[in-house]
């Protein structure tokens, strides 16, 4: 770690929080011609440290032991200010330290969180603890990566069984046939004043629409619409009416 650490780190001049309400306060007709600077201030001065060396750094130390890194990094920063406190509490916002392994997966534990999976960490870098060394932590892009294969997978199912041709036209396939379906907004629910046991009382009263494709009777708030979105593309949409594709019509639509 270079020796001018502490300075890169803190370079940057402390600023102070102002907010529209103090300026109008300090711009005031009624305020005295002469106040305190600190009048009309929400907070004082609070640090702005610029971290990004120190990030930089860590993530260039990864494959080595981690108590050698820390104590380089104690070599330069070694605590003895409010400032470079706050600055090696900035560490773990790196790092994950705190780790362990549990039945094969490593998790760690920051700051008054409960234990995370390495993939549920936002730290780049993590402390294994067998080893004891410093190492990238790949897992949340490995979950990335599952996450968009899994939905180009699901996009992929969807579109061997829906294709959407506009707002009221869509085409679904159902045990192999083609059908070009017109769909609908479901009415919105409203509400009604009823006397019940001699006091007013308010209910929802919802309308129901036939649902074509489904074969089922659907309103908004009921069970079958919590899948619609799934089923049209989006919510709150109900299929009107059904027509199987002709061959010409399966081939313009390539189907």
């Amino acid at each position: 770690m270079r020796n001018d650490m502490f300075k890169v780190i803190v370079e940057r001049p402390r600023k102070r929080a102002i907010s529209d309400g103090a300026r109008q306060f300090r711009n005031s007709e009624d305020v005295p011609a002469k106040i305190g600077v600190r009048r009309g201030y929400r907070s004082r001065k609070y640090l702005n440290e610029n971290l990004a060396p120190l990030r930089r750094f860590l993530q260039s130390q990864a494959g080595r032991p981690w108590d050698s890194v820390y104590s380089e990094v104690r070599e330069t920063i070694d605590g003895r200010s409010t400032v470079k406190q706050h600055i090696l509490q900035h560490i773990e916002d790196f790092v994950a330290i705190h780790t362990r392994e549990v039945n094969g997966e490593i998790v760690a534990q920051w700051r008054w969180r409960s234990e995370q999976p390495l993939a549920e960490l936002r730290q780049p870098l993590y402390v294994d603890p067998n080893s004891g060394f410093l190492l990238r932590n790949t897992a949340p892009i490995r979950q990335r990566q599952r996450v968009r294969a899994t939905r180009a997978r699901d996009a992929l199912e969807v579109a061997a069984k829906r294709r959407i041709l506009d707002a009221r036209r869509q085409l679904h396939k159902v045990e192999g046939n083609w059908f070009l379906v017109e769909v609908a907004q479901l009415p919105s629910s409203r509400t009604e004043t009823r006397v019940v046991n001699g006091a007013p009382k308010e209910h929802a009263v919802h309308e129901p629409r036939w649902d074509v494709l489904h074969k089922t009777w659907v309103f908004r708030g009921s069970k079958p619409l919590a899948a619609s979105a799934d089923a049209y593309g989006q919510p709150g949409l109900y299929a009107v009416s059904k027509r199987q594709l002709s061959w010409r019509d399966a081939k313009r639509y390539g189907v």
